[in-house]
């Protein structure tokens, strides 16, 4: 059968309509893409009719399969102005790439920590160690190191408890967290949550004022600021987009971090040399607190390079 491989001229029509015409278009049956977007048939089927209300996750998994970014759906979803142009000039430009995590860092990390975690975490602690004793928050270098070696096995082990990195929300500006986007860095749901905080505070709303012109739930959108959900709804994150006016930001910045929590992004990696996969939970735990580290020190990435990768 032949398929085209372009997708049908966008035009004004529910989300799951256009992607049900461009499926057809390349002659895919329900279960095709379903095999090939790692979910199920029902899913797919649910988002093609309008039956459910598609999560994030669900949309990037089925786009990437069918070979639609987020920019293709600009017309269909009624939000027009991203940043994924920038991110296609910029990602192969070394410099962008300097204090930028990637995904190919964290799949290097992966790698070294299961053949030898205990070293691989010391060498984390010491990195975070220097971090801590050349801003001031260390006394002296003996407890600022173990004080290290326990918040980085904490952050590992038990990722929510008191002891463990937290994610410097209110440190981190939108700014870094565009270029990081921009150079092809990796972006988590903290990323998410702290832009639309800093995004919401520029322009003097309360969480509930937010919440309300959004027409969306004031817990949600606290736990989407603290970077602590999941299952966010695409037409959500779109909503959220629009009232805070940031043309698209939110939703590119959130496509990139679904890109990695569905395992998108490590397939990219893998150039087809191993079936498609995503990473386990332990193995998100491990990637997160990384990106905590890097968000909480500027210099964390070259170091971690240095220091970690470079074995």
């Amino acid at each position: 059968m032949s398929q085209d491989p372009s997708p049908p001229k966008t035009e004004t029509v529910p989300l799951g309509t256009y992607l049900r015409r461009v499926r057809q278009g390349r002659g895919l049956q329900l279960k095709d893409l379903a095999d090939m977007a790692n979910t199920n048939a029902g899913l797919i089927s649910r988002l093609e009719t309008g039956a459910s209300r598609p999560t994030l996750f669900a949309v990037v998994r089925v786009c990437s399969a069918l070979g639609l970014d987020l920019e293709s759906l600009s017309e269909v979803i009624g939000v027009t102005s991203f940043l994924t142009e920038a991110r296609k000039g910029h990602s192969q430009q070394t410099d962008s790439q300097k204090n930028a995590l990637m995904a190919a860092d964290i799949e290097r990390f992966l790698d070294l920590y299961r053949n030898d975690p205990t070293i691989v975490q010391q060498k984390l602690a010491t990195i975070y160690g220097q971090f801590l004793l050349e801003s001031g928050r260390g006394s002296d270098r003996e407890n600022t190191r173990q004080a290290a070696m326990e918040t980085i096995a904490a952050s590992f082990d038990s990722p929510d408890s008191p002891n463990a990195l937290k994610y410097p929300i209110d440190e981190v500006s939108k700014d870094t967290i565009l270029e990081i986007y921009i150079a092809g860095g990796v972006i988590t749901n903290y990323d998410i949550g702290a832009y639309i905080r800093q995004s919401r505070k520029a322009k003097a709303e309360s969480l509930r004022r937010l919440a309300g012109k959004a027409e969306v739930e004031f817990t949600f959108l606290d736990r989407l600021e603290r970077g602590t959900i999941d299952l966010v709804k695409f037409d959500d994150l779109i909503k959220i987009d629009k009232a805070l006016g940031t043309a698209g930001d939110i939703l590119s910045l959130a496509w990139s971090a679904g890109e990695f929590y569905t395992g998108v992004a490590r397939n990219a990696l893998a150039a087809n040399t191993r079936p498609v996969n995503v990473w386990s939970d332990d193995e998100y735990t491990l990637a997160e607190t990384l990106v905590k580290l890097a968000r909480c020190d500027a210099g964390f990435v070259t170091e971690f390079r240095r220091q970690v990768l470079s074995v």
